[in-house]
């Protein structure tokens, strides 16, 4: 079936809501044009052509490693947020033979697990890589991330106590210097807002406005909180993803959990410190870094001289 089949043949009105969004008809048919888009892009794609092609002749002898980008453009979808809805991606692996069909891990993997991964698979020992830059977790010069092959072929559960997210505005079209950290265990998960003082815009608020989400707050009170939330955020934020998977009700004056963040709260101070993150420091930098030919970098130059 292709994009055009599936929408004249998807009923608006029954399509299912993703509870995150606002659940109103008017926003129903961007849902089924996204849900279009990405049937399309599995069938006809990946898992449709090139994939099966390589299979008919390579079966048995080919690992297949598939995972998905960030979350979705709508408002709370995902995409430019570090919530689990966008940092919760899919993998799923494939090697008949090699690995059980049907099995699963709970476990927290990072896309930096991957390479490391392979290499494992390919035979070699991630642990004795040198990368040639210091900094590594083990305060060597190897990976990031470590093989989670294990959890492949030991239909293991645990691989890392802590993954972590990190959100940058700089460069996004309509954003702002907005900057957001986060990591997240099994059950509970801390977002640091490094600009919380500032008011968040970017793409996402754009298309909030253009769905028409700001004028149906006017009217609808449940509604109105999640709009201004989008924009307005506190300096911290923490839920517990075992009873609150979307992330609805934020915890972060809530005493009890007082132990917890503070060492959620050291275990990311830790992270961004290995990876010569300074938060907004590292944002006002950003553009020094990119093509000295290019525009950004020019105006991180200007700005540069402006304060000298």
């Amino acid at each position: 079936m292709n994009r055009r089949e599936f929408i004249k043949q998807t009923a608006v009105a029954t399509v299912a809501m993703p509870s995150l969004l606002r659940a109103q008809a008017d926003d129903r048919p961007n849902i089924v044009l996204f849900l279009a888009d990405d049937m399309t892009w599995r069938d006809c794609g990946v898992y449709g052509r090139r994939v099966g092609a390589m299979y008919a002749d390579r079966l048995g002898i080919t690992l297949v490693v598939f995972s998905t980008e960030q979350g979705s453009a709508f408002p709370y979808g995902g995409k430019w947020t570090c919530y689990e809805n966008g940092l919760h991606t899919g993998l799923i692996m494939r090697w008949p033979g090699k690995i059980e069909a049907g099995s699963s891990s709970d476990a927290l993997v990072q896309y930096v697990d991957i390479l490391p991964t392979l290499l494992e698979v390919a035979g070699g020992d991630p642990t004795r890589v040198d990368t040639g830059r210091a900094g590594a977790p083990d305060g060597g010069s190897g990976f990031d991330g470590k093989s989670f092959w294990h959890l492949v072929t030991q239909n293991g559960n645990h691989h890392r106590d802590y993954v972590y997210g990190a959100y940058t505005n700089r460069g996004v079209r309509d954003g702002i210097d907005y900057p957001i950290r986060s990591v997240r265990s099994n059950r509970y998960k801390y977002i640091a807002n490094l600009n919380h003082e500032g008011v968040f815009q970017c793409n996402v608020t754009r298309f909030m406005d253009e769905m028409g989400w700001a004028e149906a707050a006017k009217k609808n009170p449940a509604l109105a909180p999640r709009v201004h939330a989008l924009r307005h955020r506190p300096a911290i934020e923490f839920y517990d993803l075992e009873n609150d998977p979307y992330e609805l009700q934020n915890l972060s004056e809530d005493a009890q959990y007082a132990g917890v963040m503070k060492e959620m709260r050291t275990e990311l101070d830790a992270w961004m410190a290995q990876q010569n993150d300074r938060g907004m420091k590292t944002e006002w930098e950003a553009y020094a870094h990119v093509n000295p030919a290019s525009a950004k970098n020019k105006l991180y130059r200007e700005s540069q001289e402006k304060k000298d």
